[in-house]
Formats: structure tokens, sequence, C-alpha cells
């Protein structure tokens, strides 16, 4: 199953997160991510800005209590959230990637970060005005809107089709049913 929703994060919110992003990215080095993502992530755990913390960490929430909804789950069940991060997506980068991310699921075993803990993935995109840059998710082809949130179960295999033209700003989350891998 997979849903979206419009207008989850407000277009002032998403330029603010934007904002900071371009302006503190080279004080930020996670060596928690995929190589692939080196140098164009920031963790939630990494911000140091007070209203950019509250912005991500209120969306993950929400995100985690729209999931458990949507997604009809008991009250016994866990959803966690795991890692929060905004990602940075060029033409450039993708390119090196073969223009696109290519297909996978976020709870395959990895050589470099096994992730079988989670459970719900979601997608908030920060921008639009670029061609290409869909997620395709179990091959339904995901349109990216500035503020629109998408979820979806990890084990689906999904992709980022080939983006051109100016970058591509998301927030990404994960979500666990395993409490030992919760991050605050």
């Amino acid at each position: 199953m997979i849903f979206t929703q419009e207008k989850f994060l407000s277009f002032n919110h998403c330029d603010i997160v934007i904002d900071y992003y371009e302006h503190t990215i080279d004080n930020h080095h996670s060596e928690d991510v995929s190589p692939d993502f080196y140098g164009r992530t920031i963790q939630l755990e990494q911000v140091d800005n007070p209203l950019i913390h509250h912005i991500m960490n209120d969306v993950r929430i929400r995100t985690s209590n729209l999931i458990r909804y949507r997604f009809n789950l008991n009250s016994n069940e866990f959803i966690l959230p795991n890692d929060t991060q905004i990602v940075k997506w060029t033409e450039k980068e993708l390119t090196e990637l073969n223009n696109a991310m290519n297909i996978h699921s976020d709870n395959e075993d990895e050589d470099f970060h096994p992730s079988y803990y989670r459970t719900y993935s979601s997608i908030l995109y920060l921008n639009e005005g670029y061609s290409g840059g869909e997620t395709v998710i179990g091959g339904k082809t995901i349109q990216p809107k500035k503020g629109k949130l998408v979820c979806f179960k990890s084990d689906i295999l999904h992709k980022v089709n080939n983006l051109i033209g100016i970058d591509r700003y998301t927030m990404a989350m994960w979500f666990t049913n395993i409490p030992q891998f919760y991050k605050k």
C-alpha cells in the first residue's frame, strides 16, 4: 500500500528547510549514510537550528501518526521514527548513479548498512520545478510536488527517475516497529 498527502508541509516551511540545508551542508558530514549520499544529507540529530529541528521532528511525528492511521495499525503496534534526513539530489549526482536511483527496497540487507528493521518509508518533497525526479514505488509513479508526502512499506521496490534541471530536495524518513532502532 502506498499513500500520498498533498500540502503536508507548508511551502514556507519547505523553503526554510532548503535554505537551512544550503547554508549549513558544508558543516555536516555523516558516516551513517550510504556512500552515495556522503556530503549531501543532513541527519535530524545533526540539526543545530531549533526551528529546523522542530519542523523536522514535527513532520516525523505527524508522519508516524498518519502511517498508524492509514495502515490501520493496532494501538499495541510500534511505529517509531528511525531516521530522518534532508537530501539534495542534483542532476550530476543522479548521473553518477546512472542518472537515477536504481530500484531497491529500504529494508534489504546492504553491505554498508543492514536496514532489515525499517518497516515504513516516506518522502516529503521540499521543492518542484525540475523535470523528472519522480519516485516510482511498486510500479506506481509519484509526481513530486512541493509539500507532498508519500508513505509506503519499506519492503516495496522503488526508485527515482532521471532528474533534469534544478536540484531536487526531499526529507526522507524511515520508521521501525523494533524499539531498539528508535532514534530521538
